[in-house]
């Protein structure tokens, strides 16, 4: 199996999974294999995947409650009829736009991918910890909720130390409980403007997730995801011929690549929320492009 996929420290890994094993088909011709197991045995395996087997119960409760609760909702988004079209006021539709709503065209098969895009869950190929089951056995049926609904919480374990505004991220909405938050025990005020987005991201300002405790990053963090020392504030560099076949790749058709850029800075976080790429016959923008772990309410840049 592949895991990590897009991201940097993308490798394949043996696999080992519980439960039923079914095949089908999609219209391409392509077939997916889908892994059918018990609610509650599919949350000891993410606990496994996405935390430590060192880390502390409390820890390994609240994040039993997280993805016990993001779960149930992504089962109640497949449930409802499919969303009427945005009105073209709410989609800015421009002649160069490009749109990536997140999670809207994939996964029509299932119901949650295994790997970051949603969930890590890598079967039982590491080792369910007794603390794992206890997570899940004390916290049996727990959500959390707003207004007698289950919240979607979406979660991350690196931060920019500000997160998101759901509506600048992911769709065009607002919800009250997924709103930017100074993620340190100090606040840090919103960013408005390009320049103290570029001092914002170039700077190491206290937070939660900026951790050099090698320690402590052993007791929450698995093996692999400890291999990035810069996780916090990093930097990754590509050609010019990387990035036009990057593109290429996601069907943002520009022809050749032109130097010429403009960046425009969306939430409070300062992640960017539109990117313009000029091209030699034409240009596009894209926004929230989201769909390929090039970011997320609450990951470094």
């Amino acid at each position: 199996m592949t895991i990590g996929k897009r991201f940097h420290w993308e490798r394949k890994e043996d696999q080992t999974f519980q439960g039923d094993l079914i095949l089908q088909t999609h219209k391409d011709g392509t077939v997916s294999a889908i892994n059918e197991i018990p609610l509650e045995d599919y949350l000891k395996s993410v606990i496994s995947s996405e935390m430590s087997v060192e880390a502390p119960i409390e820890f390994l409760k609240a994040h039993a409650i997280l993805s016990r609760s993001w779960l149930l909702v992504a089962f109640n988004r497949k449930k409802k009829a499919e969303e009427p079209p945005l009105p073209r006021s709410a989609r800015r539709m421009i002649k160069e736009e490009v749109m990536r709503w997140y999670d809207r065209e994939d996964h029509d098969l299932y119901d949650v991918c295994n790997d970051d895009h949603c969930q890590r869950y890598h079967g039982v190929t590491k080792i369910i910890s007794n603390q794992a089951e206890e997570a899940v056995q004390e916290t049996r049926g727990m959500v959390i909720t707003h207004q007698d609904q289950i919240c979607d919480t979406r979660y991350s374990k690196a931060c920019g130390g500000l997160t998101e505004e759901f509506a600048t991220a992911w769709d065009d909405k607002r919800i009250p409980y997924l709103t930017s938050i100074s993620d340190a025990s100090i606040p840090h005020p919103p960013i408005k403007t390009e320049k103290e987005a570029s001092t914002w991201i170039l700077s190491e300002p206290e937070a939660y997730c900026n951790s050099k405790d090698e320690h402590l990053l052993k007791k929450i963090l698995p093996d692999f995801d400890r291999e990035t020392k810069e996780f916090f504030r990093w930097r990754i560099e590509y050609s010019r011929k990387e990035l036009e076949e990057i593109l290429q790749e996601n069907r943002v058709l520009i022809s050749a690549l032109c130097r010429k850029y403009a960046l425009s800075v969306g939430g409070p976080s300062g992640r960017i929320y539109q990117l313009k790429i000029v091209g030699s016959k034409r240009s596009r923008v894209v926004e929230r492009n989201l769909k390929y772990g090039v970011g997320s309410p609450n990951s470094p840049l």
